[in-house]
């Protein structure tokens, strides 16, 4: 890919999972009214989008190995680990409070 393209791909991405993200708050309201399903799929959704705007510039593999590099790679098993507990504990065990403390620290991770 040409460097316009991974930067296109790295913007389209980026702005993708920040809207998404954002739109989960619209869903936050129901983590409140025991309903964080939405919320937490919606706010996953958005970090994905924006982990795969990274892979835009660095290249997938590059990523991966940057990802799992020794000083990395326990924030990377953190911040993958949350996401699935994100979406376990509000889609699967209804455990709502849970849900949005591991997407707040899915959020401190994904900066780390």
């Amino acid at each position: 890919m040409t460097l316009k393209q991974r930067v296109i791909g790295w913007a389209i991405c980026t702005i993708l999972g920040i809207l998404i993200s954002m739109m989960s708050m619209f869903a936050l309201f129901g983590v409140i009214s025991g309903n964080g399903g939405k919320f937490a799929v919606t706010y996953t959704l958005g970090q994905i989008c924006s982990l795969a705007g990274t892979m835009f510039l660095m290249g997938p593999m590059r990523q991966l190995k940057s990802m799992c590099a020794k000083v990395r790679i326990f924030a990377t098993i953190l911040y993958i680990g949350l996401m699935i507990l994100t979406i376990v504990f509000a889609v699967v065990l209804e455990k709502n409070a849970l849900a949005l403390v591991c997407a707040i620290a899915q959020w401190f991770a994904y900066m780390w």
